[in-house]
């Protein structure tokens, strides 16, 4: 079975769609506002979702990685509990991190 050919950067722009909708608003919310939430939400999927571990690898107080958590909830609209959201999360950084390479 032949496929339809891609044009070329297609797949990049549609990589770039998803990233820019999913962690845009994080993006536009640490140009504005003295933020550090792109670190902090990689740290936080590194350390298995852990506050503390979080904390202790940012060196912050776990409230403080609570309420950053909690404002990329906001920001985003997603629910920061769902395995699904951070599944989305996840992959959404890994793109944005291999693009920028």
């Amino acid at each position: 079975m032949d496929l339809p050919p891609v044009r070329p950067g297609l797949e990049f722009l549609e990589h770039a769609a998803l990233v820019r909708r999913l962690l845009g608003p994080i993006f536009d919310y640490e140009q504005s506002q003295d933020g550090d939430l792109t670190r902090t939400l990689r740290t936080y999927l590194d350390s298995q979702r852990s506050w503390q571990k979080t904390a202790a690898a940012l060196f912050a107080h776990r409230q403080t990685i609570i309420y950053r958590i909690r404002k990329i909830g906001e920001l985003t609209g997603l629910d920061m509990g769902e395995t699904s959201t951070v599944a989305q999360l996840w992959f959404a950084l890994q793109i944005h991190e291999a693009m920028h390479q």
